[in-house]
């Protein structure tokens, strides 16, 4: 049975992480026999955004502020992903 979000909540972010493919072009790794690289930006991040009160993300510059939010909406574009955890919005 799927974990329902909070009658308050509006969102509900539970263990995610998000990871990069920065690795160098295939036909490169190829050639030079490199394996990929995969960067972990953010690592199991949890928070639920309750109905009617401010939320906020701080923290230092290049800490994952814009890519929790990105994640959060699926736009981490070609090389980004969310893997693993929940994302559930109450609309």
């Amino acid at each position: 049975m799927t974990p329902q979000i909070a009658p308050d909540d509006i969102l509900s972010v539970q263990n995610i992480s998000k990871r990069f493919d920065v690795s160098e072009p295939f036909l490169n790794r190829v050639l030079e026999r490199r394996p990929r690289r995969i960067l972990t930006a953010v690592n199991d991040i949890s928070f639920d955004v309750q109905r009617g009160k401010t939320f906020a993300v701080v923290g230092e510059s290049g800490c994952g502020k814009s890519t929790v939010a990105l994640g959060v909406m699926q736009d981490l574009g070609v090389n980004g992903r969310v893997v693993g955890g929940t994302i559930r919005f109450k609309g």
